[in-house]
C-alpha cells in the first residue's frame, strides 16, 4: 500500500495549480493537501495548514455547518453543496491586494464530497469555487450591453464545469426555487425516479415526494413551508418518494437554502435507500422468526406464550405446550450433510404447520428443537389426536434430490396450569416429557408426570459428573484462529472448552454448558476457561505476538457475578498481559436480559481496555437498539448468515446489512463459519475485516496451536 508521500505526490500532479481552491481531509479529519491557489487566498502557507483539522486551521472561523459537511462525508459517505451564505464565509479567502487591505472575501460555492484511492483509502475533498466574478458579472449584464454575450459565455463554461461535478454524483441533486418549483437536476435523478429530466423540469417538488408524509411533516400543507423546516435540521430525513413508474421507494432527503441578493432557492440532495430498508426490514423480521424455516423464533415463542397463559388465568382455561425433537437428527446432519439437515429441517417444519391451526404457534428453538403453543383445547384426548397427527404427518417419506429419508420426532407435553403456571416451569416441563419420549423409544408423545423424576435424577447425576470434573480438571481448551482479510494474517483466535469424559470420552459444550449454567458450576467453569485463555496469551505475546486478541465467551451467570470484573482484571495482572489483548464475546439475550446492569457491567469492562463483541448477531433478540446503547467493538456474524453465501440473495442482503450496521456504528465485523474462498472473497468485498472457521482452521488444542501459528505462512490465506 504507498505512503502517504506516495499519494500527495498524486494529489499534487493532479491539483497543485487548479484554478479553484482543493483541500483534501484524511479519514482522521486532517489536512493533507491543499493547492496554491488555496494558499494565494487563505494568508495561510500549505505548512501551517497540513495536519490539522480544519476548525484547528482556522481557528474557529468556520461554519459549524461546513464542519457538520466534511464530518459527514468522511463517517457516511454523504456530499454536499454549500453556498458563500453560512451566516458567515465558508472560509476566510480574499480577493485581490486591494481588497485584502479592506478584509474584502471571496463569494464562495462549495462542494464537499467523499473519494477513495485504488487502495480504498477515504478521502474528503472540499472543492472551493471563487464565484465573486459570476456574481459581479450577472449584476454588470445589463450595464454592459456588448459584453454580455462573452459574460454568457462564461458563464455556460462554469455551469458545464458544475453539471459534470454533479452528474458524477450517486445521489440525485435537485435546485429548486423558494416555491419547490424544480428548477435543475443531475443525471443521477433520472436514474433513481426512472423518468427524463424533461418530465421534472418546472414542476413541484411534491410531483415526486409521497403525500404519505411522517408525522412530523404532515402538518406542512405547500411546499415551501416543508422545504424550509428541512432546511433546518442537521439531519436528512426519511420520506417516501414517487417514481415516475408509480412505484414508491424509500428516500433520505437533505435540504439546504441559498440566500442571495435577487433570489432565494433550495438545494435537494436525495439518496435511494429503499434496499437499505429492506435489509432494516429483514433484520427486524429475524428478531422474530428463524431465518430457516420462517417459524417463530425463541424471542417471539417466549411472548405468545406469557400470552397465552395470561389468557388461559384469565378465561380459567388450559392449554398444552408441545416439545418436539427430531430423533437422531445429528446422526443426519453429520453424515448427509448440513444442506441435507436443512432441507430436513424446513419440511419438519412446513409438515407441523400442516397439522395445526392458524391460531397455533410454532417455534424453531434451534437445532431440532421446536415447541408448540395449541391454543383453546377442551380435553386431554384432543391433546392426544394433535400429538398423533404431527408424528404421522412427519414420518411420512421426505425425498430431497435423489435420497428418500425418514424422520421421526419425540414429543413431550405440559399442560398449563397442572404441570406449570408460569413460563419457565411449563417450558421446562414439556422438555422433560420430550426426554422421556426419547427414553420410551423415540417416535412416541409422552405426557409430563411426577414419574419423570428418574430423569430428573439422571440430570442430577451429570451434574454430579460435572462437579467431579471441575474438581478432577478434566476440561481442556481448543483454539479456533481469526483471520484478518486484508493483512490476510492471524492476530486473533476464540478459546473452545472441551470436557474429557474419563468414560463417555470428549462430551460437547452444548451437552454440559446448559446443565452447568442452570446449575451454577458456569462460574467455575468460566473461571477455568479465563485462567487458561490468560496464561496462554502470555505465552504467545511472550513470543513476540504483541497485539494477540484472545476471544473469551462469556455466560449470563459469569457475566452477572458480581467477582466478575475483578476476577478477569485480576488474570490479566497475574498472567502480566494487557486487557486489550482479551475480546469478551456474549450473546444478544444476555444483554437484554437485564439492560441496566448490562450497560453499567460493559462500560466498566471497556473503560478498562477489554474488547467486546457480540457472539451470533441475528439469532437472538436482534434489538438495533441496543448497538448504539452499548459500548461494543464487534459484531461476530452467526453461521446462518454464511452458509448460503454468496448464492442466495437473502443472505446476500442481511449479510450487506449487518456489515453496514456495523460499520456505521464503527464496530469491526467477524463472520463465523466460513468454509469456502467464495465466502471469504464476497466477505472481503463487502468489508467484513475478519473470517473464522475450517476454511482456516478447526479448533486447535494449546499443544498445537503455537507451533501452527509460527509456521503459518500469511499469503496462504485465499491464495488458492
Amino acid at each position: 500500500m504507498p505512503d502517504d508521500a506516495y499519494n500527495s505526490r498524486i494529489i499534487e500532479n493532479a491539483f497543485i495549480d487548479s484554478d479553484l481552491g482543493i483541500i483534501l481531509i484524511n479519514e482522521n479529519k486532517q489536512i493533507t493537501f491543499v493547492n496554491k491557489w488555496m494558499e494565494s487566498t487563505s494568508l495561510c502557507s500549505g505548512d501551517d495548514l497540513l495536519g490539522k483539522t480544519l476548525a484547528e486551521a482556522f481557528d474557529g472561523q468556520l461554519s459549524p455547518r461546513l464542519i457538520r459537511a466534511v464530518d459527514s462525508a468522511i463517517d457516511n459517505g454523504r456530499n454536499s453543496v454549500l453556498s458563500q451564505k453560512l451566516n458567515k464565509s465558508p472560509f476566510p479567502l480574499y480577493k485581490g491586494d486591494g481588497e485584502r487591505q479592506l478584509g474584502q472575501k471571496l463569494q464562495q460555492l462549495i462542494y464537499v464530497k467523499t473519494i477513495s484511492d485504488a487502495y480504498d483509502n477515504n478521502y474528503c475533498m472540499v472543492e472551493i469555487f471563487d464565484v465573486t466574478e459570476a456574481v459581479r458579472r450577472e449584476k454588470s449584464l445589463i450595464e454592459l450591453g456588448e459584453k454580455s454575450r462573452l459574460a454568457a459565455e462564461q458563464l455556460s463554461i462554469e455551469e458545464a464545469k458544475m453539471r459534470a461535478i454533479l452528474n458524477s454524483a450517486k445521489d440525485c441533486i435537485i435546485t429548486l426555487d423558494e416555491n419547490g418549483i424544480i428548477q435543475t437536476l443531475n443525471e443521477y435523478t433520472e436514474t433513481v425516479f426512472q423518468c427524463k429530466k424533461e418530465q421534472l423540469y418546472d414542476k413541484s417538488m411534491a410531483t415526486i415526494l409521497s403525500p404519505d408524509m411522517p408525522a412530523g411533516l404532515s402538518r406542512f400543507t405547500d411546499m415551501s413551508g416543508l422545504l424550509e423546516y428541512t432546511s433546518k435540521l442537521s439531519e436528512a430525513v426519511e420520506l417516501k418518494a414517487v417514481r415516475c413508474v408509480d412505484e414508491v421507494i424509500d428516500i433520505d432527503l437533505t435540504v439546504s437554502r441559498i440566500r442571495t441578493e435577487e433570489e432565494n432557492s433550495y438545494v435537494a440532495i436525495i439518496r435511494d435507500i429503499t434496499e437499505r430498508k429492506k435489509a432494516e426490514a429483514r433484520l427486524h423480521y429475524l428478531a422474530k422468526y428463524d431465518p430457516l424455516t420462517g417459524l417463530a423464533n425463541r424471542a417471539l415463542f417466549h411472548e405468545r406464550l406469557e400470552h397465552a397463559i395470561q389468557v388461559a388465568k384469565r378465561e380459567n382455561q388450559i392449554f398444552p405446550v408441545l416439545f418436539l425433537d427430531i430423533d437422531r437428527f445429528k446422526n443426519l446432519n453429520d453424515t448427509l450433510g448440513h444442506d441435507t439437515g436443512d432441507a430436513i429441517l424446513k419440511v419438519v417444519s412446513r409438515r407441523i404447520k400442516g397439522s395445526l391451526r392458524e391460531v397455533d404457534t410454532v417455534c424453531r428453538m434451534g437445532g431440532d428443537e421446536f415447541v408448540i403453543i395449541i391454543e383453546t383445547i377442551h380435553s386431554v384426548n384432543e391433546v392426544s389426536r394433535i400429538a398423533e397427527k404431527i408424528i404421522e404427518n412427519i414420518s411420512k417419506p421426505i425425498r430431497i434430490e435423489h435420497n428418500e429419508l425418514f424422520v421421526t420426532v419425540s414429543i413431550g407435553i405440559a399442560i398449563y396450569p397442572d404441570d406449570g403456571d408460569d413460563y419457565t416451569a411449563i417450558f421446562k416441563n414439556a422438555d422433560l416429557a420430550m426426554y422421556e419420549a426419547k427414553d420410551e423409544g423415540r417416535n412416541n408423545f409422552q405426557f409430563f408426570s411426577q414419574a419423570m423424576n428418574e430423569r430428573i435424577q439422571r440430570r442430577m447425576s451429570m451434574e454430579s459428573d460435572l462437579r467431579k470434573a471441575i474438581a478432577e480438571n478434566q476440561f481442556v481448551l481448543y483454539y479456533q484462529p481469526q483471520v484478518d482479510i486484508n493483512k490476510r494474517c492471524i492476530n486473533s483466535c476464540e478459546a473452545l472448552i472441551r470436557w474429557i469424559h474419563p468414560d463417555k470420552g470428549n462430551i460437547p459444550p452444548f451437552e454440559f454448558i446448559p446443565l452447568a449454567e442452570e446449575s451454577g458450576l458456569i462460574w467455575d467453569i468460566g473461571k477455568y476457561v479465563v485462567e487458561q485463555a490468560c496464561r496462554f496469551v502470555s505465552e504467545i505475546t511472550g513470543r513476540g505476538w504483541h497485539d494477540f486478541v484472545m476471544a473469551i465467551n462469556i455466560s449470563p451467570r459469569q457475566f452477572q457475578h458480581p467477582d466478575f470484573m475483578s476476577f478477569i482484571t485480576a488474570a490479566c495482572e497475574k498472567y502480566n498481559i494487557s486487557t486489550a489483548n482479551i475480546e469478551l464475546e456474549i450473546t444478544e439475550g444476555l444483554l437484554m436480559d437485564n439492560t441496566e446492569h448490562s450497560v453499567t457491567m460493559l462500560r466498566r469492562l471497556s473503560d478498562a481496555g477489554f474488547k467486546i463483541s457480540i457472539d451470533d448477531f441475528g439469532t437472538g433478540y436482534s434489538s438495533l437498539a441496543y448497538l448504539r446503547k452499548f459500548p461494543l467493538d464487534t459484531l461476530k456474524i452467526d453461521r446462518s448468515f454464511v452458509i448460503d453465501l454468496p448464492e442466495n440473495p437473502d443472505a446476500i442482503a442481511v449479510s450487506r446489512a449487518i456489515i453496514g450496521l456495523a460499520h456505521s456504528l464503527r464496530l469491526h465485523v467477524v463472520a463465523e463459519g466460513v468454509e469456502t474462498q467464495e465466502q471469504m472473497d464476497f466477505l472481503s468485498v463487502e468489508g467484513c475485516e475478519y473470517i473464522q472457521g475450517y476454511l482456516v482452521s478447526k479448533p486447535i488444542p494449546s499443544s498445537d496451536f503455537m507451533a501452527w501459528l509460527e509456521a503459518y505462512a500469511c499469503d496462504a490465506i485465499g491464495s488458492e
